[in-house]
């Protein structure tokens, strides 16, 4: 009886796992998706958040930012994971925390080089005056049309949801 007990815990803990791993869907992009994903979108505002996993400003403001967002369901968060695409299963491990979170972007094989290059040159797609933008995390508010409404690197969002409120 006891063995049929723990088969049963472990047949259900399995499942929870499976569950979560199932909701946890991450999508290779490059900009051009990106722009496409948000020009069909039927949201007017979008966010691109773009983060890895090893960084402590990251994992520390993703709460706060995710608060924020609850409170503005008129903006789309677009989750772009910056670092390497042969790190997609340390992303998905890193995501399991964070179950507001069901889609998640890595950037695909065409972003060459360490993370800040393949941010400059995602970001660059989307924005010609965001140079001072290098740091993680890293967020554009765009709307459906791609124009970028707020940049900024770092994790004070307060500047970001008195700019979310004033629209």
């Amino acid at each position: 009886m006891k063995k049929l007990l723990c088969f049963l815990l472990l047949i259900a803990n399995s499942t929870v796992a499976q569950d979560a791993r199932k909701l946890i869907q991450v999508i290779e992009t490059n900009d051009s998706l990106t722009k496409e994903i948000i020009q069909h979108s039927d949201k007017e505002y979008h966010l691109l958040i773009m983060y890895v996993d090893w960084c402590k400003p990251c994992r520390d403001s993703l709460p706060v930012l995710l608060k924020l967002l609850s409170d503005f369901p008129d903006v789309e968060p677009h989750f772009i994971y910056v670092d390497k695409l042969s790190y997609i299963n340390l992303l998905k491990k890193y995501l399991v925390s964070y179950p507001e979170i069901e889609q998640s972007y890595i950037l695909d094989g065409s972003y060459e080089g360490n993370v800040k290059k393949r941010l400059i040159k995602f970001r660059d797609q989307f924005c010609t005056d965001c140079s001072d933008i290098v740091g993680f995390p890293s967020v554009l508010l765009l709307t459906r049309d791609l124009d970028v409404l707020f940049k900024r690197a770092g994790s004070d969002y307060h500047v970001l949801r008195q700019f979310l409120k004033s629209q």
